[in-house]
């Protein structure tokens, strides 16, 4: 059974970027941190993850987009982030 999903508008493409899960390893790399300091900031509570199981750990879009803005001072209208499979990119429009 195949689930297509069609995609007509910017919300729907929001809506699917709000969705996506980063790992701790693409989360360093858009940071361009070390994956032990995004376990500290996971473990602190400074950024919100999804535990999947002892040792898997998923990072919403979301999380890290409230991350960059709490500590930049930045509106989130300012920052543009693609997808983990989309350029993994972070910087302003």
């Amino acid at each position: 059974m195949q689930i297509t999903t069609q995609i007509s508008s910017v919300n729907d493409i929001n809506t699917i970027n709000n969705l996506t899960l980063y790992t701790v390893n693409e989360v360093a790399n858009l940071l361009k941190v070390k994956k032990s300091y995004v376990y500290e900031l996971i473990y602190t509570n400074q950024l919100k993850s999804i535990r999947l199981s002892e040792r898997r750990i998923r990072i919403p879009y979301l999380s890290v987009q409230e991350f960059i803005v709490k500590e930049s001072g930045c509106l989130t209208e300012n920052i543009y982030m693609s997808g983990p499979r989309e350029g993994k990119s972070i910087g302003k429009h």
